[in-house]
């Protein structure tokens, strides 16, 4: 089974995004160290941003989320 959706900039659709359940479950399992050592090392105010380049580690001083 696959995990489909569109990926839709200011409704125009750039690209059709397929996921295949093998792989969310390596992606799943790549993740978790990281996931661990957040929970470890840091509070719920921390982000993490990932890319091929390495991981950026970010506090966020004030988060206000909006709900619509």
């Amino acid at each position: 089974m696959k995990h489909q959706e569109k990926l839709e900039v200011f409704n125009e659709v750039k690209a059709d995004c397929v996921w295949h359940e093998k792989q969310q479950a390596e992606l799943k399992e790549a993740a978790m160290p990281l996931v661990k050592y957040l929970r470890t090392h840091c509070t719920p105010m921390h982000v993490a941003i990932v890319d091929v380049a390495g991981v950026d580690l970010y506090a966020k001083d004030i988060n206000v989320p909006i709900i619509v």
